[in-house]
C-alpha cells in the first residue's frame, strides 16, 4: 500500500513539473492568481456546490427515500464518495468502500448498498462519455480549432455513443445477467465452483435487484441527467475559473478541455489525475489561443475549489457521519429497505 502512494504520489509530482515548465514556471501562475476577480470565485464556488447537491439528489433515488431518514445524509456521503474519495491513492475504491460503510450504516442491505454504489459509479462515468462525445461531434462541426486528427475524434465520439447505447441494452437483459454470473464463477480461484443453474440464478436475482432500484426507464433517464448536469456543473467552475483569470472562452472549447483532462485522468494510482488536468486541459485550450500560463492558473484555482475543497469536506462529513448514531427505522421502514434484495444462492 505504501508502495502504491508513494509510486502514485511521484507520478503526480512528476506531471505537475512538467504542466508548469511547459507553462514557463510557477511565478507566471502566480501573477495572474494575485490578480483574480473574487466575483468569479463566489460563482465558481457556486457551481461546485451546486455539482455536490445534483449528485444528492442522485444518491438519494437509488438509496431509496426509506434510507433517508436524515435530508443532509445523501449530500454528506456524495462528498465521501465523489470528493473524499477521488484524492486518495486507490480512487474510486477508497471512496466506494468507505461509502459502502456509511451506506451499512444507516441500515441499507449490503446487496442495495452494492448496487448503489456500482450504479452511481456506471452512470457517472457514462454520461461523462456521453457529454464527451456529443461535444466532440459539436467542436467538430462548429469550430476551426488546429485538432491533431479529426476523424480520430469522430470515430471517438461514434464509438462511445454506440457502445453506450449497447452496453444499457445488453445490461438490461436477464440472460446477459445469468452469462456473466456463470462466466464469473468459471474463474474463481481458490473456491468451489457452484452449478450453473445456482450461478444464474444468482446473477438473475442481482438482475431484478437493480431493476427493483431502478424503476424503468424514467430511472435511467434521472439517473443519466443528474449524472450529465454534475460533469456540466463541474465544468462551469473551470468556465467561472477562467473568466477570474480574465480569459473567456468558447463553451463547446472549453467543454471540449475539461472531458479531455477528465478522462484522461483516469489514470490508476495516480490521486485525482493530480498533473493531468494540469497539463492536458491547458495544452487544449492553447488550440483555441488562449496563453499556456493564464490556462494553467485558472486549471489551479478550478482545482482548489473542485477537488481540494471538496475532499475536505468530505473528510469531516465521514467523521460526522461515523460520529452520529444510526437513525431508528421502523420496522415496517426497515423490511420496505431489503424488498426485493434479498440475498440469492451463493452471496454468502
Amino acid at each position: 500500500m505504501l508502495a502504491k502512494i508513494a509510486l502514485g504520489l511521484a507520478i503526480g509530482a512528476g506531471a505537475l513539473f512538467v504542466a508548469f515548465s511547459s507553462a514557463g514556471g510557477l511565478a507566471g501562475s502566480l501573477h495572474f492568481l494575485n490578480n483574480v476577480d473574487g466575483r468569479w470565485i463566489v460563482a465558481a464556488g457556486a457551481c461546485e456546490l451546486a455539482v455536490y447537491v445534483i449528485l444528492s439528489l442522485h444518491l438519494r433515488y437509488l438509496a431509496g427515500p426509506q434510507a433517508n431518514a436524515r435530508k443532509l445524509a445523501p449530500f454528506r456521503l456524495s462528498l465521501i464518495l465523489f470528493g473524499l474519495g477521488s484524492v486518495l491513492p486507490a480512487a474510486p475504491a477508497e471512496g466506494l468502500v468507505m461509502a459502502g460503510a456509511m451506506l451499512q450504516r444507516r441500515r441499507l442491505a449490503r446487496r442495495r448498498a452494492v448496487i448503489v454504489l456500482g450504479l452511481s459509479q456506471w452512470f457517472s462515468g457514462a454520461a461523462l462519455y456521453a457529454v464527451a462525445a456529443v461535444d466532440a461531434l459539436v467542436v467538430i462541426g462548429l469550430t476551426r480549432l488546429p485538432l491533431p486528427d479529426r476523424s480520430a475524434l469522430i470515430a471517438f465520439a461514434i464509438v462511445c455513443l454506440v457502445s453506450l447505447a449497447a452496453l444499457g441494452y445488453f445490461g438490461s437483459r436477464q440472460r446477459v445477467a445469468e452469462w456473466i454470473a456463470v462466466a464469473f464463477d468459471r474463474f474463481r480461484i481458490g473456491r468451489p465452483r457452484p452449478p450453473a443453474a445456482e450461478s444464474r440464478a444468482r446473477g438473475a436475482a442481482w438482475r431484478a435487484a437493480v431493476a427493483h432500484v431502478v424503476s424503468g426507464p424514467g430511472g435511467v433517464v434521472f439517473l443519466l441527467t443528474t449524472a450529465a448536469l454534475a460533469w456540466l456543473a463541474d465544468a462551469a467552475c473551470l468556465h467561472f475559473s477562467l473568466l477570474a483569470i480574465g480569459v473567456h472562452v468558447r463553451s463547446d472549447v472549453l467543454l471540449l478541455a475539461y472531458v479531455a483532462g477528465i478522462v484522461l485522468s483516469m489514470l490508476p494510482l495516480v490521486p485525482a489525475g493530480a498533473g493531468v488536468i494540469e497539463t492536458v486541459v491547458p495544452a487544449v485550450l492553447s488550440l483555441a489561443g488562449v496563453p499556456i500560463v493564464a490556462a494553467l492558473a485558472a486549471v489551479v484555482l478550478y482545482r482548489m475549489l473542485s477537488t481540494l475543497l471538496p475532499a475536505v469536506l468530505g473528510g469531516l462529513a465521514l467523521v460526522g457521519l461515523r460520529l452520529q448514531k444510526p437513525p431508528e427505522i421502523p420496522e415496517q421502514r426497515l423490511t420496505s429497505l431489503t424488498v426485493g434484495l434479498g440475498s440469492a444462492p451463493g452471496d454468502g
